[in-house]
């Protein structure tokens, strides 16, 4: 950090106290720190933590034993009875020397087993959290045994699991390639087919995804742009086209592209190495004419990864119940270094764009005059 009155120092170097603090009460310290590289005159920000945890020690005291020796045990299931004459507990008393300063050990109070009782001195170092060997019978010495503290990391925890459920909801593309006409058809109509109500965040390698577009279908009603927002980061909307193509279906299910020529629908044919269109005859009943929208996007910081959104205009009066239901395919791989926003001066770390249903969430709290907080409440918990 950049300094005493650098922000970051001064939110992050809190003591935080219990209400009901107890004697025995000890210091938990954490370390707050920066996975990613950091430039002095930018803003700090930490992205990890690490708790550090007190190394426990006990010295050798002398103390007196108030019974006599403990009884063998025939067995390690044994215990000894319950009576008078069973041994009692032994206390190790509190180093009135002992530092409060979370720099240097501390001493524990513990009751002592039977067979824990030498004439000697002895000195035993604790680890808050053991190593225990996955080997039968191995044995670790208790005055080189070494922990070390866990790093915890959100991020890592929240894209674990995110890329665990897109596998399950996701379909994997061929040889990295879009799907062919009849293939997006036939899975959009697919009776067994539920779609999904946004795109899911993880990694979308060579995968598609069938999702609920009602949303978007009443945006275009309302001269509104569609929106199919996703965790990948920034895509070059300078670098996007849309196709508008018209399909006909036919008797096998299956689709065919037709052009309107003199207000008749053709289909395209080859005579003598010189294209002509052929109208239809008969002509396509209007319920079997469809058009089908498909929408192509490069990502920005890797134009080899590629989005595909599809989705038909109508469908046969057959397979209404499927008409909201749109196609969103990822070709390539989505690279994992991360990009800034393009206006970014002070941060480092990688944009995502807000997805629009929290910002419409709370513009309709805002409409319903609900104060900002009870708009946070309703959305967070």
């Amino acid at each position: 950090m950049n300094g005493i009155n650098d922000r970051p120092f001064k939110i992050l170097n809190l003591t935080v106290m219990p209400q009901k603090p107890s004697i025995d009460t000890d210091t938990l310290t954490v370390m707050w720190t920066r996975l990613q590289d950091y430039q002095t005159k930018h803003y700090w920000y930490a992205d990890h933590f690490v708790p550090l945890l007190k190394t426990l020690t006990t010295t050798s005291r002398n103390y007196r034993v108030d019974s006599t020796s403990p009884p063998s045990l025939s067995s390690t299931t044994d215990f000894p009875p319950l009576s008078s004459s069973a041994p009692k507990r032994r206390r190790i008393q509190r180093d009135p020397l002992s530092s409060p300063t979370p720099t240097s050990p501390i001493s524990v109070q513990a009751s002592s087993p039977p067979s824990a009782v030498k004439s000697t001195p002895s000195k035993l170092l604790l680890s808050p959290l053991p190593n225990l060997s996955p080997i039968p019978g191995s044995t670790t010495k208790a005055n080189t045994m070494q922990t070390s503290t866990p790093t915890h990391s959100a991020s890592t925890l929240l894209t674990q699991t995110a890329n665990s459920s897109v596998q399950q909801s996701s379909n994997s593309l061929t040889n990295g390639k879009n799907l062919s006409v009849n293939d997006l058809y036939h899975a959009i109509i697919d009776v067994n087919t539920t779609p999904l109500a946004s795109i899911p965040k993880g990694q979308k390698d060579n995968a598609y995804f069938l999702i609920d577009n009602s949303d978007n279908v009443k945006r275009k009603l309302n001269g509104q742009p569609s929106q199919y927002s996703d965790d990948c980061g920034a895509w070059d909307s300078h670098g996007g086209h849309t196709v508008n193509t018209t399909f006909v279906v036919q008797s096998n299910n299956t689709l065919r592209i037709a052009f309107i020529k003199e207000g008749l629908y053709c289909f395209e044919k080859q005579v003598k190495g010189k294209k002509t269109y052929v109208p239809y005859n008969p002509q396509p009943d209007p319920d079997s004419v469809l058009t089908l929208n498909r929408y192509y996007i490069p990502l920005k910081r890797d134009k080899t990864f590629k989005k595909r959104v599809s989705a038909f205009n109508k469908l046969p009066s057959t397979f209404q119940n499927s008409q909201h239901i749109a196609v969103i395919e990822y070709t390539g791989s989505c690279p994992t270094t991360n990009t800034t926003h393009g206006n970014a001066k002070h941060v480092s770390h990688e944009f995502i764009r807000t997805d629009p249903s929290v910002m419409n969430r709370i513009t309709e709290g805002l409409n319903n005059k609900k104060s900002c907080i009870e708009i946070y409440q309703d959305m967070v918990l």
